[in-house]
């Protein structure tokens, strides 16, 4: 099945599909909206590490190769305030529907960078009206959209409109 995703072999795919067996499972009422949790904690993980990634690329270039025209800047201030607005609407989230958001992501997570790194990344990140000035653009991500568009995922509503 892999390979036939792997190859787009449709074809391939349909007939292993339909040759497949069919299974049916046992689980506990709770399994598959836990199980929902940690894919989104890894989620946010994955969006975060990747935040913090673009932080420390523009804070090393900037460092290596200068930023004369301001670019490398932007980039991490842009980052930053993403990064930071991603901490406070997982933070929102999962209190709000009664978890402990910071374990949810450790027992998905064990590296070290976002521990590291979240502090120092939070405190430089510019408010959203100085990376607006910053960047010349209309920020419209807030942590309020940010949190909405867990709930969506919570509840099932990927890519569906509110």
């Amino acid at each position: 099945m892999v390979v036939a995703h792997a190859n787009g072999d449709e074809p391939e795919i349909r007939l292993l599909e339909q040759a497949s067996p069919q299974l049916c499972y046992t689980v506990p009422d709770i399994a598959l909206p836990l199980q929902k949790l940690n894919v989104m904690a890894l989620v946010d993980v994955n969006v975060q590490l990747e935040r913090a990634g673009n932080v420390l690329l523009a804070l090393h270039m900037q460092r290596t190769e200068g930023d004369e025209h301001g670019m490398w800047s932007m980039i991490g201030s842009a980052a930053a305030y993403q990064f930071r607005i991603g901490k406070l609407a997982w933070e929102e989230f999962t209190s709000g529907i009664g978890i402990d958001g910071d374990a949810l992501v450790r027992a998905n997570y064990q590296g070290m960078l976002l521990d590291a790194c979240s502090a120092n990344i939070c405190n430089m990140a510019p408010a959203r009206d100085e990376l607006q000035a910053v960047c010349d653009a209309d920020v419209k991500t807030c942590v309020a959209d940010l949190v909405d568009g867990w709930r969506h995922c919570q509840n099932g509503m990927i890519g569906k409109a509110a």
